[in-house]
Order: structure tokens, then sequence, then C-alpha cells
């Protein structure tokens, strides 16, 4: 009894992370999506200026976007677009084709978590994993949660699967990977991923084991470096369909 009441629980106070994380996402408990959206990417790690989200939107007007990213810093400053990256968000597609969730991502549901936020000449290496080769600016906390969290919740009624899903979360690619669950084979046609940090995280990564796990899942591996690109056999019939753009830097 004791086990099943901790269950109870515990599914509970995931439920209150969640609601508390969407709130400004959800409309009658699903991710409200714009009526006029025929497609959908998300971008995960956005940093300060959301480079990929800005190429993305700015080439599609079909599209809109969910960006995560822990560093409130980060989204502080991307709501103001002053900082000295070549590529800025237009500010104005935020909350209309560009929608944030200020959390981190693994393959747990957890809250008040350090989160090392690096200093400003490289806030894009902030991480759930300590830096030992960047300057920690400060430790905040964050809530974590799954991918698939947010893919229970999505109206696939109205938007069959995922265009493209890029992370770039600094040594946390694998678990947010795993995150995903069974709607990483099922969903989403592009992936892209930091298959090494080379040591720069107090971390120990397994990129070979990160790209036998999404070969098994049905994807073909199209780049593999640093970085990598992965498309889903199974959408085969639907490639040339998708406009993938991604910025490999």
């Amino acid at each position: 009894m004791w086990d099943k009441e901790l269950f109870i629980y515990i599914k509970k106070m995931d439920k209150k992370i969640i609601d508390k994380l969407f709130s400004h996402i959800l409309e009658n408990n699903k991710i409200k999506i714009p009526t006029w959206v025929k497609r959908v990417k998300l971008d995960v790690g956005t940093s300060l200026n959301a480079p990929n989200s800005q190429k993305w939107l700015e080439s599609d007007s079909e599209l809109c976007v969910f960006g995560f990213e822990p560093n409130i810093y980060n989204l502080q400053i991307l709501h103001t677009g002053i900082h000295r990256w070549p590529i800025k968000l237009d500010l104005d597609k935020i909350n209309k084709s560009f929608f944030y969730v200020n959390c981190a991502l693994s393959d747990i549901i957890a809250e008040n978590v350090d989160f090392y936020c690096t200093d400003y000449e490289n806030p894009g290496t902030s991480s759930l994993f300590k830096p030992t080769m960047t300057n920690v600016d400060v430790v905040t906390k964050v809530s974590v949660i799954r991918l698939s969290d947010f893919f229970d919740l999505f109206p696939w009624e109205s938007i069959q699967y995922i265009d493209q899903v890029k992370i770039d979360a600094q040594s946390a690619d694998f678990n947010i990977v795993r995150g995903m669950g069974d709607y990483l084979a099922d969903r989403v046609v592009y992936l892209d991923v930091e298959a090494t940090t080379n040591g720069q995280y107090e971390n120990v990564e397994d990129p070979s084991g990160l790209k036998e796990y999404i070969e098994y899942k049905g994807f073909e591996c199209l780049e593999w470096g640093m970085n990598a690109r992965f498309r889903n056999r199974k959408f085969s019939d639907i490639y040339d369909k998708i406009n993938y753009i991604f910025l490999n830097d």
C-alpha cells in the first residue's frame, strides 16, 4: 500500500511541475498550437539568440517552434535582442510562432536541480553538468522534465509528426534523447544532437552508445562528428516535404 501511495504522490508532484512549466502554452490540457500552423520543430538549448529557431522561422511562414532553455539569464537577453551574436531572434515572433519553456530536459522529472550558468563570454555552454573549461558565473536551481512529458500533451490529431528536433544541451543530449521515449521513433523525422563535448563537463559521455541508440530507434545517420544529424526511416516518403535546416556551429 505504501508503494502505491508513494507512486501516486510522485505522479501528482510530476504533474504539478509540468503544469507549472507549461501553463503559458496549454489550452484544455493540450499544447496550444496556433490554427495557422502546419509544421512544428523543437529547439532544445536556445542559448540567448535561438539561431536555429530564427533560421527556421524566417524560411517557413507556417511553422511554429517550441524552445527549451534552462538558463533564465539567456532568456532575459533573448527578450531584449541585445547581444553580440550575428543571428538574432525576431522578437515579434515570441509567443506568436516561437514559444519557450524555461526548464532543463533529461530522462527524469525533478525540481531544484543545480544548473551551471557560464559567464557572458560563453553563455551557450551553461549546463546541468559542471564545466571543466569554462567559468561559472552563477549556479541556479531549475526544473527538469522529459520531452515525453511535452509530447504526452501534444495535439497529434492536428500535427502528426515533428519535422525536426535539434538538441544542444552541453553533455545532456543522450539523456534528453532517452527522455523522448517511444515518441522518438514514432513522431520525429529529423534529429540533431551534440554527440560529444570532448570532456568539457564533469560527465561521462557515451557518443558511440548515443549513435547506436538513435539508429536502433530507426534512424539513419547523415553526419557524424561532434555534432550529428539523423533522419527517421519511417518517414522516408516525406523527406522532400520538410524544410530541413541545421546550423552546425
